[in-house]
């Protein structure tokens, strides 16, 4: 199967995973959460296991991951605009 950018389209696809919390979650948890994921993706054995399976892992905290987001949705927006996917 074909790429994108093989099929001529100008557009980089990067798969990524992300952890959600709802919206009303407490600024207390947020932090907790961001701490332990932290923690997590420098553990050696995490690193290595990932590595196994080919993921690569990158750690972005929530503020960060937003403006990728962000970014990537006006990224593809533009995108399916030009080639005239969406108006």
């Amino acid at each position: 199967m074909p790429t994108v950018p093989e099929l001529g389209y100008k557009l980089a696809y990067v798969p990524f995973f992300a952890l959600y919390a709802p919206s009303k979650t407490p600024d207390s948890v947020i932090k907790k959460l961001e701490e332990t994921v932290r923690k997590v993706v420098k553990d050696k054995e995490f690193l290595a296991k990932s590595k196994m399976i080919d993921m690569p892992v990158e750690h972005e905290d929530g503020a960060e991951l937003a403006k990728y987001i962000s970014q990537y949705q006006e990224n593809i927006t533009a995108f399916f605009k030009s080639e005239g996917f969406a108006k």
